[in-house]
């Protein structure tokens, strides 16, 4: 207990400083992570930058520490972390086959994507701002996306006991929090409008969009179920409180969506599918009580019962012309024409798409967009091996808390499959950074059972 409200007041205070002292706040993670890089796992130099990571578009992290490429708090803490990592290789444990060849293959595809971009990166220096020369883009579109990729196998090659699970559980969870009450707090006490245009400001300051914001609860809330099924204490209970109030206020349809797939699911995975009427009559409640606007976000669409208002004219001005684009031409359909496809198609080029599809809004067309439908088949049969493994060992005899956090990173994968329906990504990036922790978690958990199961057969 005196643990998790120590975890809870340092992501407070942390807020706090946030908003008080950028510049204040950044020395304490700073300061900390030179302390823990030098402690006996990397495990706690990533609980540094993970704790960071929603706010790394901000212009506190996205700051240049010295003048150098690259030199930024954010980039500088994720290098740390890899830096840790090679310190202490020769404590860390195998990849296992099926993670080491998905590892590679996830690597140079996301490689390939970005070097065949250079070919347009003429015409994407023109469409974004944040693109200026071929290093620049490289760094910022290669180099920086990869560091949201390093936990993943940080965990993988780290995590060799439960304890060590249990901690990284502990840093994905203090992230969400401190997230939450960060938006709570812009929400009330900074906001000017209580009602969507509230997502407009938070976008501001986070430099994220509401959708990208929400990215981090649709992955990392059914962790905090699994939290509160294994310990039922008041912090647990909380933290899910402000997980939901914070989903309320981002406005994020999909991500109203995948919070209640998410209590669905883990109900019916961990076999307590006699909660579903509380879950039911929380719902009634909570359409009564939200604000108005929450309401009016969450139906957009229905009233007119089309598909294409459903998804916000997506259909038709998006993956429509895409999908007659890319049928016509068996080179792109097969790999794609490098990162950022959408914004050098012919589709764009013509007008054939909405002015807001600067991306596909749906990481499956993304994917073929970029890296072609290859691509797409070898991220999507590492989702399917993974979770296929997850069920399987469901069925093994295994310690109770495992078995909730295995309940939860099944029902993260597939909130985060389902929610690629209308944006995301496949490729490493900020926004979906927490779904590699959780894909981390999911393997070093098979690979508890699966290693514990080896023993007890050698053992008879």
């Amino acid at each position: 207990m005196p643990k998790e409200i120590l975890y809870v007041l340092f992501g407070i205070t942390i807020g706090v400083m946030s908003v008080k002292s950028p510049y204040l706040a950044w020395l304490i993670p700073l300061g900390l992570l030179t302390i823990l890089l030098l402690s006996k796992s990397p495990l706690h130099a990533l609980f540094v930058f993970v704790i960071f990571i929603p706010f790394s578009s901000t212009e506190l992290f996205n700051t240049y520490i010295i003048d150098l490429p690259g030199a930024r708090l954010i980039n500088i803490l994720g290098f740390l972390v890899l830096a840790g990592g090679i310190w202490h290789y020769k404590d860390s444990v195998k990849l296992s086959n099926y993670a080491f060849f998905f590892i590679t293959a996830i690597f140079f595809i996301f490689t390939i994507a970005v070097f065949r971009s250079l070919s347009h990166l003429d015409q994407l220096i023109e469409l974004a701002d944040d693109i200026r020369s071929t290093s620049g883009y490289l760094l910022s579109h290669f180099v920086k996306p990869l560091l949201f990729f390093i936990p993943l196998i940080v965990i993988i090659k780290f995590c060799k006991e439960t304890k060590h699970l249990e901690f990284v559980t502990n840093v994905l969870t203090l992230s969400l929090i401190t997230l939450s009450l960060y938006l709570l707090f812009l929400f009330l006490f900074k906001a000017p409008d209580k009602n969507e245009l509230a997502r407009d400001y938070m976008t501001s300051i986070l430099k994220l969009h509401g959708n990208d914001i929400a990215n981090f609860f649709i992955i990392a809330f059914p962790v905090l179920l699994a939290k509160y099924f294994t310990k039922k204490n008041l912090i647990s209970m909380l933290s899910i409180v402000l997980a939901i109030a914070a989903i309320g206020i981002l406005y994020s349809r999909t991500a109203y969506l995948t919070l209640l797939l998410s209590f669905i699911l883990y109900l019916f995975l961990s076999k307590r599918a006699k909660f579903l009427p509380i879950l039911l009559v929380g719902v009634i409640v909570l359409s009564f009580t939200v604000f108005t606007s929450v309401k009016e976000r969450a139906t957009h669409g229905f009233e007119s019962k089309e598909y294409d208002d459903i998804f916000a004219g997506r259909i038709e001005g998006i993956w429509k012309p895409l999908f007659d684009e890319y049928s016509q031409s068996a080179k792109k359909f097969l790999i794609g024409n490098g990162r950022y496809a959408i914004k050098v198609s012919d589709s764009a080029n013509n007008g054939s798409l909405i002015s807001a599809a600067g991306h596909p809004h749906n990481m499956y067309i993304e994917q073929i967009l970029d890296a072609g439908i290859l691509g797409l088949i070898v991220f999507v049969l590492f989702y399917f091996v993974l979770l296929t493994r997850a069920f399987r060992n469901l069925s093994k005899p295994i310690l109770p808390r495992l078995r909730e956090y295995q309940y939860a990173v099944i029902v993260s994968l597939i909130s985060f499959l389902i929610s690629g329906l209308t944006g995301r990504s496949f490729f490493p990036d900020a926004e979906n950074s927490f779904i590699w922790i959780v894909v981390g978690i999911a393997i070093v958990i098979n690979r508890l059972i699966e290693d514990s199961g080896k023993l007890v057969e050698e053992a008879t």
